[in-house]
C-alpha cells in the first residue's frame, strides 16, 4: 500500500513538472510567433526604418488594445468577437497608411494568403469533426504544411 502511494506520488510531481514546463514554453513560443510574424513582415515589406519603427509602435498598442479586450469579462463572446475584428481592422488600415502602393500590394497579397490558409485550417477542422460523429480514425495532419 505504501509502495503504491508514493508510486502515485512520484509520478504526481513529474507529471506536474512537464506540464508546468509545456505551459512555459507554450507562453514563450506565443511571443516570440508573434515577433517572428512581425519581422517576417517587414521584410516581405521591404520597409526603411521610419516605417518600421511606426509599425512597431502600431503593433505595441495593437497587442495591448487585443490584451485588454481579453481580459474584459463584461464582454460576451459575440461582443468581444466584434470587437476583436473592428480591432483589427483598425491595425490593418493603420499599417496601409504607413505604406506606398507596391508595400500595399504586397501586403494584400499576404493577407489574402493568409485568410487562404485560414479557410483550409477550417475546412479540416469542419471535416475532423464530421469524422469524429461518424466514427472514423482521424488522420493526423501538419497545419504548418500549408505555411511553405
Amino acid at each position: 500500500m505504501m509502495k503504491t502511494v508514493i508510486k502515485f506520488f512520484v509520478l504526481a510531481i513529474f507529471m506536474s513538472f512537464g506540464l508546468n514546463a509545456n505551459a512555459q514554453h507554450g507562453q514563450m513560443k506565443k511571443g516570440e510567433r508573434a515577433d517572428k510574424m512581425l519581422d517576417k513582415m517587414k521584410q516581405s515589406l521591404n520597409l526603411d526604418e521610419q516605417q518600421s519603427a511606426k509599425i512597431d509602435v502600431l503593433a505595441d498598442n495593437h497587442k495591448k488594445a487585443l490584451k485588454e479586450l481579453y481580459q474584459n469579462e463584461d464582454l460576451s463572446r459575440k461582443e468581444l468577437k466584434e470587437s476583436v475584428k473592428k480591432e483589427n481592422d483598425l491595425y490593418n488600415q493603420n499599417i496601409e497608411n504607413i505604406l506606398n502602393d507596391e508595400q500595399k500590394a504586397t501586403w494584400n497579397d499576404l493577407k489574402k494568403r493568409k485568410e487562404e490558409r485560414t479557410e483550409k485550417r477550417k475546412e479540416r477542422r469542419q471535416n475532423r469533426m464530421e469524422d469524429e460523429k461518424m466514427g472514423k480514425p482521424m488522420k493526423k495532419v501538419d497545419d504548418n504544411d500549408d505555411e511553405k
